[in-house]
């Protein structure tokens, strides 16, 4: 009986252990994508991924647009402020924490 009980009580200690490294991963996660928001905007950038599969990450600052760090295209149009996502198919990557966590690899 006294081995059942401590196989129960170890088996018991092994869930809540895995339960608790769970819910401190997730937080962690969340903290990742909060922190990443406020970066961007406090800077002035937007990430977009476009739809593809395995899609490139494009940014958008005050100067232009940019991939990788190499400006394409600069100007009013493609800006931070002024740039129409809808006209060439990407998506914000900040709009949900799933698609922040595909992309960056969380």
């Amino acid at each position: 009986m006294m081995k059942e009980t401590s196989s129960m009580m170890y088996r018991s200690s092994q869930e809540m252990l895995a339960s608790s490294l769970a819910g401190h991963q997730n937080r962690m996660g969340s903290s990742d994508y909060t922190s990443y928001k406020h970066s961007t905007y406090m800077r002035g950038q937007q990430e977009w991924v476009t739809s593809v599969e395995g899609g490139t990450v494009v940014t958008t600052d005050h100067w232009g647009l940019s991939v990788g760090g190499k400006t394409l295209v600069q100007g009013p149009p493609f800006n931070y402020y002024n740039f129409q996502d809808e006209k060439y198919g990407l998506i914000p990557l900040d709009s949900s924490r799933e698609v922040f966590d595909a992309v960056k690899g969380k």
